[in-house]
Formats: structure tokens, C-alpha cells, sequence
């Protein structure tokens, strides 16, 4: 199973409960899950819960297995090798590799839902402003490099190349900020309905 599959996060298998000959005990409440019972199974771990206990579980913050801590779909590393590259543009060459995972993705993909938390909508907006603002301070410098400077004296003309750098450089670093803001967003806690 996918574990970025957002659709089968909390399915509850109504079979495994009905097979329960060793006597599986949910870690949680610390109850024997009773043949018939309704039971959710981590699809990451295959450990077995009572559907009510793991829901309180994650709905408390826990964005981990109970029995093993198996982050699951919260394991935010991903299989490529990280690397950091704040050269020239800051951190908006990283920031763009990181909304190439498959990670920013899925969190993303929440943002388009009805049900999406408001703190994750303004984190969003707030970094589409932010990607904006770079792509246009980053054509400018492209512009301005390409422009000749030969009415500018030297000083004057290297201040502002380095300005422009600085600016873009600060806000690559922002919105790579905000890019791990929304990949170390938990996912858990805002698939699993809350009671109203």
C-alpha cells in the first residue's frame, strides 16, 4: 500500500476483528479486541487498534503508531539524500526541489479540500505571495544583468548587483522556511473527522 494514499488512511477492516484467535490486545485502552468489534490496522505496521482508541490516539496530536511509533505517512524523509543549496538564489533552488516530493505534494493537495485547516490555507497563501515576489525580484536581477551599466560607476553599479542578491537570497531562505513549514505539517490529525 501507497502510505501516501490520503483515501485509505482510516478504513476500518471489519474482517480482521472477526479472525481474532490469539487474543490481540489494543495498546491503547489495553482491552482484548473482541471478535466483531470495529478495528483499524496501520497499514504501515499492520498493528492492530480498536477504531474509537486509535482515533482519540491521533486526534490527541500522536502522529505515530502506538505500539512501535511507526511515523507512517508523517515520516517526513524521504528516500533521496537531502542536500542543502543556498548558493546564488538562497534557498529558492532548494525550496523548489522540496515541492518536487512527493511529501509537499500530498499536503498540498489538502489545501484544495473544503475542509482544510485555516492555518495550512494562510501558511499556503502566504507562500504563493512569497514564490511570486521571488520569480519577480529573479527576472529584474536577470534584466538588470543583462542591462549596461556603463552609466553606472563601478561602486555604485556592484552595490546594487549585491543588494538584489541579498533580497533574493533572504526571501529564497523564507520560502524554503515555508516550504518545510508545509511538509512538516501533520497529516493525521486533519484527515481523522472531528466531533462537533
Amino acid at each position: 500500500m501507497d502510505p501516501y494514499d490520503i483515501n485509505n488512511i482510516l478504513q476500518t477492516y471489519n474482517a480482521v476483528s472477526q479472525q481474532n484467535d490469539y487474543q490481540e490486545i489494543c495498546c491503547v485502552c489495553q482491552d482484548i479486541v473482541d471478535n466483531g468489534e470495529q478495528v483499524y490496522e496501520l497499514p504501515e505496521c499492520n498493528h492492530m487498534f480498536h477504531t474509537n482508541c486509535i482515533m482519540t490516539w491521533f486526534r490527541a496530536q500522536n502522529n505515530a503508531c502506538p505500539l512501535c511509533a511507526n511515523p507512517g505517512i508523517n515520516n517526513k524523509k524521504d528516500k533521496v539524500k537531502e542536500r542543502r543549496d543556498y548558493g546564488y538564489f538562497g534557498g529558492w533552488s532548494s525550496a523548489q526541489r522540496k515541492m518536487n516530493t512527493a511529501r509537499y505534494k500530498m499536503v498540498a493537495k489538502i489545501i484544495y479540500n473544503k475542509d482544510c485547516p485555516k492555518d495550512l490555507l494562510k501558511l499556503h497563501k502566504s507562500l504563493s505571495i512569497n514564490i511570486d515576489a521571488i520569480k519577480l525580484i529573479k527576472n529584474e536581477f536577470d534584466v538588470f544583468k543583462k542591462t549596461d551599466k556603463k552609466h553606472l560607476p563601478y561602486e555604485k553599479a556592484v552595490q546594487e548587483t549585491e543588494q538584489r542578491l541579498r533580497k533574493m537570497r533572504t526571501l529564497g531562505l523564507k520560502v524554503y522556511k515555508q516550504v518545510m513549514n508545509v511538509i512538516e505539517y501533520p497529516i493525521v490529525p486533519i484527515i481523522i473527522p472531528t466531533r462537533q
